[in-house]
């Protein structure tokens, strides 16, 4: 019995100190306001408009191993020289010290070089705007006062030559090329269709891995050169577009073998089906989209290719 009378009081004696030291915390720390927003302050913040990475080819960048961030400000009516601070960098990786606002302007670029990165070698750099140019009080999704981005570069491998096109209705008569950006889930068909576009690519709706090739199939996202549409039955889909000259293009395929010319490409959403890879199971590969005549009907169209067309090591010629 002694033994139990003990414990409790024990254990009462433990809560009453609990809750004296609970206590005097709450009475111990003041509750503070956090520092007022100055009435000049320009609320600067990094867009939501940057990307978090950025991914190149050596050819993409002609020698300018840089990219540009956007920073965007509420408050516009002075000229403005905004510091940007750099908490923590990646070898190789710079950042230009200041964004210049013109008087008037709610953007400025602020310029981040990656010269001498190596090939395949993911670099980061974390970069902030000074508190005093912030409204830090301000949840909004359109960015913050700090970013952390990160660029990759690799190289562009050409792994398919010469992908025939035809449709049900025989031969369309379109050749290309399909390239692969070096160790990540990106593709690239050159001169798409004839138009003269290169339409850039993932593989969605499977675990790829870059280093097992017969992972390489699901269906197929376009990254540029692309537009999306619905249909009047909610259906998504992708259409080939000019981001260059902002318009859809429309051309004929020049090497004779497609009669009715004049075509756009679309492929509905997650059921444009390719298999870079297919491992030894069907002996060929294919690309299924839908070919829309500008001068009336339609036809399923089909990118193939078979086991001698494909040299993941890369091809020369």
């Amino acid at each position: 019995m002694n033994i139990n009378i003990k414990r409790k009081a024990g254990s009462a004696v433990l809560l009453m100190a609990m809750a004296a030291m609970f206590a005097a915390c709450d009475s111990d720390v003041p509750y503070e306001e956090g520092k007022p927003v100055a009435d000049d302050c320009m609320k600067v913040r990094f867009s939501d408009s940057n990307e978090s990475l950025y991914v190149f080819a050596p050819t993409d960048l002609n020698g300018d191993y840089s990219l540009e961030l956007t920073l965007t400000r509420e408050v516009a009516d002075k000229d403005a020289d905004v510091p940007v601070e750099v908490i923590s960098a990646d070898d190789c990786m710079t950042v230009s010290p200041v964004a210049h606002f013109n008087a008037g302007e709610t953007t400025a670029k602020i310029k981040v070089g990656f010269e001498g990165i190596p090939l395949r070698e993911q670099k980061k750099c974390y970069i902030k705007i000074p508190d005093e140019y912030v409204d830090l009080y301000k949840a909004e999704p359109d960015g913050t006062g700090h970013f952390m981005v990160s660029v990759l570069v690799s190289e562009w491998r050409k792994i398919v030559k010469d992908v025939d096109a035809w449709g049900f209705s025989g031969v369309i008569g379109y050749y290309c090329d399909i390239y692969w950006l070096v160790g990540l889930n990106r593709f690239r068909f050159t001169n798409f269709m004839e138009s003269g576009i290169d339409v850039t690519f993932r593989i969605d709706g499977t675990n790829f891995d870059a280093s097992n090739p017969s992972t390489w199939q699901g269906y197929l996202t376009p990254l540029d050169n692309y537009e999306v549409r619905s249909t009047d039955s909610g259906y998504l889909y992708w259409y080939l577009y000019d981001d260059v000259n902002d318009c859809r293009p429309v051309w004929t395929v020049a090497s004779g073998r497609l009669q009715n010319g004049n075509i756009c490409f679309r492929a509905r959403l997650e059921s444009c089906e390719v298999n870079i890879v297919d491992g030894g199971v069907d002996g060929y590969q294919e690309c299924h989209g839908l070919i829309q005549k500008v001068n009336g009907g339609s036809d399923w169209v089909s990118f193939d290719y078979t086991d001698d067309q494909i040299n993941l090591d890369g091809f020369t010629d």
